[in-house]
């Protein structure tokens, strides 16, 4: 499939008659372009409304922490999508919801369960298939758009150890458009729902490959720590024991053994 193809097919998807969408041929960070979008609605003093921005390829994008995020024409999902957040809260449980739809709706696809690696890795078969990266662009003092951008491996990446492609455990999925629209559709309809922060994270920790009991280790600015997992909170922090005490993690990068 070629670029045009692509475009003309994702065109018809009947998701796409109801959510904006804008298809880039190549960008350096589809968070970035619709950081811009974003950000040139509301100094026209215009409100910010759901976006599907997607891309054919993303040769230097970014993942948490400015880890490069490459993804080659037409070999996956590439996409962010723009959130109007209505109340702050929402976005204390916006990465857990999204975690959560992403394993359900591509568990679907590839047969066979999808996990969550903390905070925001999906792998398949133990391999890591989607990279999420959550942004937020705040507007005003109570107005602001989350920024959900998405990586989703349809291929088997050339060159990334520990990478999983969906090509691996389906024979034949969805083609891209499709794929796409999927992905998307799921999201959306579990955005809407918009159901307690329990329930959310109830679902986060029965997804998670993290057991109670198991050592963790992650980087600090001075070097590692480790401690024991305790299990989340409801806001998706991750709970360690270390010396007696119990602390929580809002974001950490865990060490692999």
């Amino acid at each position: 499939m070629d670029f045009g193809l692509y475009v003309e097919e994702l065109r018809k998807e009947p998701l796409f008659r109801s959510l904006d969408l804008a298809i880039l041929r190549s960008t350096e960070s589809t968070n970035t372009a619709a950081r811009r979008v974003v950000s040139g609605l509301t100094e026209r003093n215009l409100r910010p409304r759901r976006l599907l921005l997607t891309a054919w390829e993303q040769p230097s994008g970014r993942g948490r922490r400015e880890r490069p995020w490459i993804s080659t024409a037409g070999a996956g999902i590439t996409a962010s999508l723009t959130v109007p957040i209505e109340r702050e809260e929402e976005l204390q449980t916006l990465p857990l919801a999204v975690a959560v739809a992403m394993c359900r709706q591509l568990g679907e696809v590839a047969g066979q369960p999808c996990r969550v690696k903390w905070p925001n890795d999906i792998l398949l078969a133990g391999r890591k298939l989607v990279g999420i990266l959550v942004e937020v662009v705040r507007h005003g003092p109570r107005a602001s758009t989350a920024i959900v951008g998405f990586g989703v491996n349809r291929a088997l990446p050339v060159g990334v150890p520990g990478a999983a492609g969906l090509v691996e455990g389906v024979r034949h999925p969805p083609a891209l458009p499709r794929l796409t629209a999927l992905v998307v559709e799921g999201l959306i309809v579990e955005l809407d729902l918009r159901r307690a922060p329990a329930e959310i994270a109830a679902e986060y920790r029965a997804a998670s490959i993290h057991r109670c009991g198991e050592a963790i280790r992650w980087k600090t600015r001075d070097g590692f720590a480790e401690g024991v997992f305790q299990g989340f909170d409801d806001r998706g922090f991750m709970r360690v024991s270390r010396d007696g005490a119990v602390q929580s993690l809002a974001a950490a990068e865990l060490i692999e053994e």
